[in-house]
């Protein structure tokens, strides 16, 4: 979250000297990554990765609108950065709380109106240097799309490493019960939190019900046509019920 200055966070490095120590041993390699999930959402990203790399290429990752918010609300309540469980009403309360990740608020609904983030890049970098995965390719063929990624980077195919699967869409099972359990310091106390942890924790999001997803839709459909015509994509199947 480097270059994201605008998303105030204390969990991130903001010192450059701090920053360049990620890659202090990778000066033979072909490429350097730097990942981050809210990258595209920041207003001050884009200009500052093309003020320090401005040869670089830019890997955008798209995704069901909907889906993601449902994702990323879940992982905040899992985190226990969301106060409120209920999705629709999270959703539309204007805001994601300040907390311990970012010390500023965050309205759900603007993190999925992709059209004018990417607007942001393509302002910084030529189009050709800017390269689309898609989620559902990679949930359908996590090979294929990674593949694709390598030739679209110009990298030589080297075979799909193992990796393990991250943010599950993991649940607490009943709300708040971890946070009761957090911090513990005596090695009994770990160890009781991290088995109430373990059964407290479901994976997999219940479907959203029709009626929500109407109204998000509602809300953002504007958004997804503008962004399917920036990208010359049919992305008919996000606006479908």
């Amino acid at each position: 979250m480097f270059h994201a200055t605008d998303l105030p966070s204390p969990k991130h490095t903001r010192d450059l000297e701090e920053y360049l120590q990620n890659w202090a041993s990778a000066e033979s390699v072909p490429m350097r990554l730097d990942a981050s999930t809210w990258y595209l959402f920041s207003n001050v990203a884009a200009s500052s990765i093309a003020r320090m790399s401005p040869e670089a290429r830019i890997v955008v990752h798209l995704r069901d609108p909907v889906d993601l918010l449902v994702s990323l609300h879940n992982h905040h309540l899992f985190l226990e950065l969301e106060p409120e469980p209920d999705f629709e009403t999270a959703v539309f309360a204007q805001r994601l709380h300040d907390t311990e990740e970012f010390r500023r608020s965050i309205d759900y609904l603007d993190v999925v109106r992709l059209a004018g983030q990417l607007q942001r890049y393509y302002e910084h970098f030529p189009k050709e240097m800017i390269t689309f995965v898609d989620f559902t390719t990679i949930a359908r063929d996590p090979e294929e799309a990674y593949f694709k990624l390598l030739d679209d980077l110009g990298l030589s195919r080297i075979p799909l490493p193992e990796y393990a699967h991250r943010n599950p869409g993991r649940r607490q099972r009943l709300h708040g019960v971890n946070q009761r359990f957090k911090g513990r310091k005596s090695v009994v106390g770990r160890g009781v939190g991290k088995v109430v942890r373990k059964l407290n924790t479901s994976v997999g999001s219940p479907p959203v019900d029709q009626g929500v997803r109407r109204r998000i839709l509602e809300a953002i459909t504007p958004d997804i046509d503008e962004l399917a015509e920036l990208l010359s994509r049919d992305l008919s199947d996000w606006k479908s019920v």
